[in-house]
């Protein structure tokens, strides 16, 4: 008997592509509408595999699962808090 296991649509966001975009945002050196673009593209592979309706309202994607929504991690933010972080770390070491 197989059993198939699926993760929700955060799940799939934190353990796919979020530990690979926070290296990436370390090595590479993005201008922000870059990283807005990814955001986009990645609520168009919602709306394909039908865990976001195209009309649905974006924000809601974002907002804390606390607040009854998606809780979805916000790329932009992402990117900022790892250069922010980069950059205390290289204080630190200095």
């Amino acid at each position: 008997m197989t059993q198939k296991s699926e993760l929700n649509a955060k799940n799939k966001t934190t353990a796919l592509a979020v530990p690979v975009l926070r290296y990436i945002f370390c090595v590479i050196n993005f201008r922000l509408e870059e990283i807005r673009k990814i955001d986009r593209e990645t609520r168009n592979v919602l709306t394909i595999y039908k865990i976001h309706h195209p009309k649905a309202d974006i924000g809601r994607l974002y907002e804390k699962r606390k607040e009854k929504e998606r809780g979805l991690l916000k790329f932009e933010a992402k990117y900022e808090r790892g250069i922010i972080n980069i950059a205390e770390y290289f204080n630190t070491k200095i």
